[in-house]
C-alpha cells in the first residue's frame, strides 16, 4: 500500500465538514478531488459518511423551506407543491392550447404569484370572457351560416349583375 498523506480520520473529519461535497473536502485538505476518490476506494465506509452528510443537508433544506412556508413564502409553498404535491394536480408544465383563431394567453407563474387574489381573479374573468366570445365567433355551425350567406349574396349579385 503506498504512503498515505491523510489520515482516514482526517479525510472523514474533512468530509463530514464539507457536508460530503468532495471537492469541499479535498481543498480543505489542501488536495485534489482524485485523493479524495482513492481514499473512498480504500475506506468504502467513507461512502457512508458522504450519503449521512446529504441527507443532512436534505434535511436541513426541507426544515428550512416548511418554515418559509409558515411564514408565507409564497414561491416556497408553490416550488413545495410542485415537487411534492403533484398527486394532487401541481404539476410544473406548460400545455399551449387555445381557441383555434385565438392568440394563446401565458401568464407566467412568478406573475400569477405576485398578484392578489382580486387580480387574479379579474384577469380569470377576462380570459374566460375572451375565450367565450372566441368559441362563439369559431363555431362551425356560425362558421357555415356565414358561407352560406356569403354563398346567397354571390348569387344576388350574379343575377343583380346580368
Amino acid at each position: 500500500m503506498a504512503n498515505q498523506r491523510y489520515t482516514y480520520k482526517e479525510v472523514k473529519k474533512a468530509l463530514q465538514e464539507a457536508k460530503g461535497f468532495l471537492t469541499v473536502a479535498a481543498r480543505s485538505l489542501g488536495c485534489i478531488s482524485l485523493t479524495i476518490l482513492n481514499y473512498i476506494e480504500r475506506y468504502p465506509d467513507l461512502k457512508q459518511i458522504i450519503k449521512e452528510e446529504r441527507e443532512k443537508m436534505k434535511d436541513y433544506a426541507e426544515t428550512t423551506l416548511l418554515g418559509k412556508i409558515q411564514k408565507g413564502d409564497v414561491a416556497c409553498l408553490l416550488f413545495f407543491l410542485k415537487c411534492q404535491a403533484k398527486d394532487r394536480g401541481y404539476v410544473e408544465r406548460q400545455e399551449l392550447a387555445g381557441v383555434p383563431g385565438s392568440p394563446l394567453v401565458l401568464i407566467q407563474e412568478k406573475e400569477l404569484a405576485e398578484m392578489t387574489p382580486e387580480l387574479a381573479t379579474q384577469k380569470y374573468l377576462e380570459l374566460i370572457k375572451a375565450v367565450e366570445v372566441n368559441v362563439l365567433e369559431s363555431n362551425p355551425a356560425r362558421e357555415r351560416l356565414r358561407l352560406e350567406e356569403n354563398s346567397q349574396d354571390n348569387e344576388v349579385n350574379k343575377f343583380k349583375r346580368k
